[in-house]
């Protein structure tokens, strides 16, 4: 759901009295700067946090931080957060398999040049 320039999502939080849903808002996915992602692309993870940052005010990231961190909860809330988004920014590196096989022609990949091995 969009509002106010904003997507919205339905989240669980435990709170001191047991579960509960908390709705997180948070800037859209597709407005996502290229620097961020260039900036952080050698690590998943640090892309991951820089991303959640970007996108969500102090309020929401209140909200992630009650998130229960355990069965890849923040995989899948990115998961979410592209799907509110209608963006794909690809597989989370929790979904990533060691296969280099492209999700559109179902080949390989082919190898691009570069200067680290």
């Amino acid at each position: 759901m969009t509002t106010n320039g904003l997507v919205s999502i339905n989240v669980d939080i435990m709170t001191p009295t047991g579960p509960a849903t908390r709705v997180l808002k948070f800037k859209s996915f597709t407005m996502i700067p290229v620097g961020l992602l260039r900036a952080t692309r050698k690590s998943p993870s640090e892309q991951v946090w820089a991303i959640l940052e970007w996108a969500c005010d102090a309020k929401a990231l209140e909200i992630i931080d009650q998130m229960p961190s355990g069965n890849g909860n923040v995989d899948k809330l990115i998961v979410e957060m592209q799907k509110a988004s209608q963006v794909d920014l690809g597989e989370s590196s929790g979904s990533s398999t060691t296969s280099s096989t492209s999700r559109s022609t179902g080949t390989r990949s082919k190898r691009t040049l570069s200067t680290e091995d």
